[in-house]
């Protein structure tokens, strides 16, 4: 049986924790925190979500429609180093709305190196724009 507590900010009859394993939602969510998610019957578009398939896995991206493929859904991250995944409703068991995170981590390195990081990206934008001009 797994762990159970309440949290107060929740409303939600049916209510979960996942960890956050992947980088691929920084800086909205960190790594290694916890999403605090309510079970949700509908699909929003590009709002942030768990996905729970069991044929591939958990997944915590935003959720759109596939323009695409009827029958599909784009699974996108905030982190640009991270490729779209698509995902077939079929594969889709549970969709959890995340409305919450809690993070213990104090570090704060990643966050810095992330704006130092895209802060190169834009220099070298700019840079090569003055160069074509």
């Amino acid at each position: 049986m797994l762990p159970k507590y309440h949290f107060p900010f929740v409303s939600g009859e049916e209510s979960r924790a996942f960890q956050v394993v992947s980088s691929n939602m920084f800086p909205l969510i960190e790594e290694n925190s916890y999403v605090i998610c309510e079970s949700s019957n509908e699909i929003v578009q590009n709002v942030p979500v768990v996905i729970v398939s069991r044929q591939k896995g958990i997944f915590i991206n935003r959720l759109q429609v596939s323009p695409f493929k009827e029958g599909e859904y784009i699974l996108s991250s905030e982190n640009e180093g991270y490729q779209d995944v698509i995902i077939k409703t079929s594969d889709i068991d549970e969709v959890w709305k995340i409305c919450g995170q809690i993070s213990y981590d104090i570090n704060h390195d990643t966050k810095i190196k992330f704006i130092t990081d895209s802060l190169k990206k834009i220099n070298a934008f700019v840079e090569a724009k003055k160069v074509k001009n």
